[in-house]
């Protein structure tokens, strides 16, 4: 158990708390629910963003795959690319499924919202149990979101600038992008070709990871407050079967009791 001050406990939004780092990671990709936005600047603002991100994708998943299976090269390149236009199509999916399912997850939210404003003024227990899970969620963010943003920046940004170049005829110099280029849609073996399609990428691949993280990020923090909500749910029981009165169920009879747990388990089921 983390030993929260009092003036943590004062200074915080637990609801925001909770899901701060799923804001940041999502709104800039544009898979922030449209029905969490608040004014309608941040609701286009969204859209907007959901479109570069895809055609950014696209900028990615497009080239390198016409380049695997148009460019006449051996099959060994050929199946090393398998993993990387694997993992495209996948950011694709993520991309979809969170505006297809952005109704649901925006009801996910708000049932953390109530879930937090019910324990606002309820048991001090109960509010410890659900910012030690809070706090873990976030962790398991932050976590996810170091490994895939470093990797990423050393594999997208730093690799290709510190390759070495390859001289072949006329003295001109092939660098080597991160990820290959179909020649027929772009050339990027000449200024500033190859400079427009390095940035392209790092952009496209800062999407990537940040759609990956933000499903991750999304996955820790309902998991963690699903069982933030069990955990109060145990001590419900165990004050129950105590005979301890609670500052929400004072006055209450056993049954009554019991019927309220009974409810507040369906509800964590649903």
């Amino acid at each position: 158990m983390y030993d929260h001050s009092k003036s943590l406990e004062s200074a915080i939004d637990g609801w925001n708390y909770s899901i701060q780092l799923n804001r940041w990671f999502l709104k800039p990709i544009g898979a922030w629910p449209l029905a969490l936005c608040e004014t309608t600047t941040e609701k286009i603002s969204c859209v907007i963003l959901s479109v570069i991100s895809c055609f950014l994708i696209c900028f990615l998943l497009v080239p390198c795959t016409l380049g695997t299976i148009l460019v006449d090269t051996d099959l060994d390149t050929k199946i090393r690319m398998i993993g990387p236009i694997s993992f495209f199509l996948m950011a694709v999916i993520k991309q979809y499924i969170l505006i297809a399912r952005s109704e649901r997850i925006s009801e996910c939210i708000r049932h953390i919202r109530a879930d937090w404003d019910r324990v606002r003024m309820g048991h001090e227990k109960d509010r410890e149990v659900m910012l030690d899970n809070a706090k873990f969620g976030r962790w398991l963010s932050f976590v996810s979101a170091a490994f895939m943003y470093s990797a990423g920046f050393f594999y997208t940004t730093l690799m290709p600038l510190c390759a070495r170049r390859t001289e072949i005829i006329d003295n001109e110099t092939v660098r080597l992008l991160s990820f290959p280029i179909y020649r027929g849609l772009l050339d990027p073996r000449t200024t500033p070709s190859f400079e427009i399609a390095q940035f392209t990428q790092t952009l496209a691949g800062y999407a990537i990871y940040t759609l990956t993280i933000g499903v991750c990020s999304l996955a820790a923090v309902f998991v963690m407050h699903a069982c933030g909500q069990f955990r109060i749910l145990m001590l419900k029981l165990e004050n129950l079967a105590d005979g301890k009165e609670r500052k929400s169920t004072s006055g209450k009879t056993a049954q009554e009791r019991l019927s309220d747990i009974v409810k507040y388990h369906i509800r964590i089921l649903r």
